[in-house]
């Protein structure tokens, strides 16, 4: 049969190995969700009609903000397992895993998401994927993730994903693109937006019940983004301006 053998970048082996050897450590296990998403649709809308940000705050610049909030909440995701011992981390350094076009996967960090406002974290993230597809990161800026995000909104038709955990982390949280769906609510029904979400994270330190405990607490911060986003940045000392 005639066929092309396509050789695979240095670094898709180094994934490729390192995707291998995290299915056979970590006892991997995912949670699918669907958020409501009417108050982060709205709280994006007004970042647009006010112009805060420069219109360059997106979804998942917004969900990286939530995610650490709700991290601070649930510290034993936001950690490291080695095999034996759970280290969790005070500060938040969200992975933002970036596709480039050559195929190639690259997971640079944001660091101290907690610290930071939410322009602040859009104006880091926009600067770390621009220099990844550019191949113009530093090594030390794709170290140190605590936990990470990805997202498939890029790919409407894709609902739900199955990320592989990044060890020594324990959880990876994939979305997908907010949606308008029919949703029931007092009898009625009417048009609404959910968000799909796939938590994958290691069953070893951490169990399911937790891993929904934690979706729940993500889930009504990312219902009301405006306001846990004010409580937030006031409990930091910062405020967007």
């Amino acid at each position: 049969m005639e066929h092309e053998i396509r050789q695979l970048s240095p670094m898709q082996r180094m994934a490729s190995r390192n995707m291998l050897r995290m299915v056979h450590e970590a006892a991997g296990v995912t949670v699918h969700a669907e958020f409501a998403a009417d108050g982060l649709v709205s709280f994006l809308a007004s970042l647009d009609s006010e112009s805060v940000g420069g219109g360059n705050v997106t979804a998942t610049h917004t969900l990286a903000k939530c995610l650490a909030i709700a991290l601070q909440d649930h510290p034993s995701f936001n950690a490291h397992f080695d095999g034996s011992d759970l280290k969790c981390f005070r500060s938040v350094n969200i992975g933002l895993a970036v596709a480039t076009e050559g195929g190639d996967l690259i997971v640079p960090v944001i660091p101290a998401v907690e610290q930071l406002t939410l322009d602040e974290v859009a104006t880091c993230a926009r600067d770390l994927a621009t220099r990844a597809r550019a191949g113009k990161l530093q090594l030390s800026e794709t170290k140190g993730a605590t936990f990470t995000l990805s997202s498939v909104a890029g790919f409407p038709s894709v609902v739900f994903a199955t990320p592989v955990v990044p060890l020594p982390q324990v959880g990876i949280l994939a979305v997908g693109a907010i949606r308008q769906v029919p949703v029931a609510a007092d009898g009625e029904l009417r048009l609404g937006h959910i968000l799909p979400v796939s938590l994958s994270f290691d069953h070893r330190p951490v169990n399911g019940a937790a891993a929904s405990a934690f979706l729940e607490t993500l889930s009504r911060i990312v219902g009301d983004p405006a306001k846990q986003l004010k409580s937030s940045e006031m409990q930091t000392g910062k405020t967007e301006t």
